[in-house]
């Protein structure tokens, strides 16, 4: 598995960081690499209604890339049954020059392990003299000595520093791995865990590390491909890092595609047609470029869609808050700024039916209020986005409330302000919030 390449957006992932990663591990794999793409947290219900419109399985979601025991080159060992011979488990533990064997079922599952010091202690202590001289009888089985309690056996999502630490309590030589079925792969020792390797990573739609994935200092970073300003990640090498101020990072996959000559399918054409039309707010947004509608239109014809009518579906989708939590309308669209030592949350909720929210606007402010006390917060604003009137409503809760009519020259009424024309967190909220705090 070391020569997986995982694809990821961010965490709290939009439509672009759900979409870009699937697209652009469709790009790698026509380039000849082993891309495959996942994601950091739930869907929104605007990206469930275009998966679903273009028929495409989400990936798969990963909690971190710390190296796992899938990174080692594991022992293949293969497992003996309970009722292999003594003699027979022998002559395997010798010709196969290891310690210990795994015992597995018919249907390969784990019940037990044998050892060479097992089977050799057996006959010392319980048979005769002409037994332990070498006369081994061909009716004694493996099940009457292998020990099946409090087996150690490591599965091979198993994060190697857990790992590492079971062995140095332990004074094992080897320990079976098993599959999520509990069936045996193989085994591992000490002198494994020195041939772990990095997980090999690309990133878009994003380059901080507090939104990208957990342990990501323990992987290889091979790509980035971004829209937003640079942040604060690092790299012990050169990389392929492109960074563009177009309106969506399905934009730069979509180049990428083009200029390499290749034609993205249809379903793909269609994921990324999504993402700009979602990031732009269909170039509503002042973060819309020239680039971004002249992909979009080469997008939709391979698609197959009208950006016009497929917009209108996608983000009466979107916005509707049926079924939501609190904390899931907060959180569904969250970033977390570090500006000027100050820790800023802005949330993002995009509507067509301002009464809607309304309805649940208190239970949010609340989830806000509990939000910035647990993680720490000194200011959280959740933009509450008018897309047929093209304004915001800011919503904050903290103790830094009078940046906002620095920021913005408003003033906040009720701990709130609704702004004409704002659309764009990262183009008309961020650039602000910076220039007010420093």
């Amino acid at each position: 598995m070391n020569d997986v390449v995982y694809i990821t957006g961010h965490k709290n992932p939009d439509t672009d960081s759900i979409c870009s990663s699937i697209a652009y591990a469709e790009f790698k794999n026509k380039m000849g690499s082993n891309a495959v793409p996942i994601r950091l947290g739930d869907l929104n219900s605007e990206t469930k209604f275009v998966l679903d419109y273009f028929h495409v399985e989400p990936q798969k979601l990963v909690e971190n890339v710390k190296p796992q025991i899938s990174d080692l080159n594991i022992d293949i060992v293969n497992p003996i049954s309970p009722e292999t011979s003594l003699k027979t488990a022998r002559e395997i533990i010798h010709s196969s020059n290891v310690k210990t064997l795994p015992v597995a079922d018919d249907s390969g599952k784990l019940v037990g392990i044998v050892s060479r010091s097992d089977i050799a202690s057996y006959y010392m202590d319980t048979l005769d003299a002409n037994t332990s001289a070498g006369i081994i009888p061909q009716n004694i089985s493996v099940d009457c000595v292998m020990k099946k309690d409090d087996i150690i056996s490591f599965k091979t999502c198993e994060l190697i520093d857990d790992v590492r630490d079971v062995m140095l309590k332990t004074r094992y030589r080897s320990y079976p791995v098993v599959d999520s079925e509990n069936k045996v792969i193989g085994s591992i020792s000490r002198d494994n865990l020195k041939s772990q390797k990095k997980k090999k990573i690309i990133l878009v739609d994003h380059n901080e590390k507090a939104q990208s994935v957990s342990g990501l200092e323990d992987a290889e970073i091979l790509e980035i491909l971004d829209h937003h300003k640079i942040g604060d990640i690092q790299t012990g090498s050169p990389i392929y890092f492109r960074n563009e101020p177009v309106g969506c990072t399905a934009t730069i996959v979509a180049s990428r595609f083009f200029e390499n000559g290749i034609e993205p399918s249809p379903k793909t054409a269609g994921l990324l047609c999504a993402a700009i039309i979602s990031d732009t707010l269909l170039f509503r947004s002042p973060t819309s470029t020239d680039a971004d509608k002249e992909v979009l239109k080469k997008l939709s014809s391979i698609a197959g869609i009208e950006p016009e009518s497929f917009s209108t579906q996608m983000f009466k989708a979107g916005s509707s808050l049926d079924g939501k939590t609190p904390d899931d309308i907060l959180n569904q669209d969250f970033k977390v700024f570090n500006i000027s030592s100050t820790k800023i949350g802005v949330g993002q909720v995009s509507t067509m039916d301002t009464e809607g929210f309304n309805s649940v606007r208190d239970d949010v402010v609340n989830s806000m209020k509990s939000k910035h006390k647990a993680e720490n917060f000194d200011m959280i604003i959740l933009m509450v986005t008018n897309i047929l009137k093209n304004g915001s409503e800011l919503i904050v809760v903290g103790d830094d409330k009078d940046i906002i009519p620095k920021a913005f020259g408003v003033n906040l009424k009720g701990g709130s302000a609704y702004v004409p024309g704002i659309l764009s967190r990262k183009k008309q909220v961020i650039p602000p919030l910076t220039a007010a705090l420093s």
